[in-house]
């Protein structure tokens, strides 16, 4: 397992902070536990009981910085109005879970008791 320390990075639109990344592995790699080892270190999984193209990484922190936020379109006008009037007016992201679709659809993704029980990771 990789233990390097996930810094906070500074994104801007259209141009990410890159995350580590391997294509998903088609070998079985076992449980929850090796799953969740493998995601901490960059790699990209998903289960066989899954639909096809479906996978999740972990996004890392990041910081979007004030001059950027009025033009995020992610975000509705009146967060953007809020966030302006604030004292720190750059947002931050945490560590999520992302889940991502064939149609490359991502999601905040929290693991069922089905996927933590599993041993079909790949």
């Amino acid at each position: 397992m990789d233990d390097r320390n996930f810094e906070q990075a500074t994104d801007t639109v259209g141009k990410a902070t890159p995350m580590p990344t391997k294509p998903v592995d088609t070998l079985n790699i076992g449980g929850f536990e090796i799953a969740l080892s493998k995601l901490k270190a960059g790699e990209l999984l998903t289960r066989r009981a899954w639909p096809d193209g479906t996978f999740v990484f972990i996004q890392v922190p990041s910081m979007v910085n004030s001059e950027i936020v009025p033009k995020m379109t992610s975000l509705p006008e009146a967060a953007k109005l809020l966030f302006k009037d604030r004292e720190q007016s750059s947002i931050r992201y945490s560590f999520q879970v992302v889940m991502v679709d064939k149609d490359n659809n991502l999601k905040a993704w929290s693991p069922s008791i089905e996927d933590i029980l599993s041993n079909d990771w790949t």
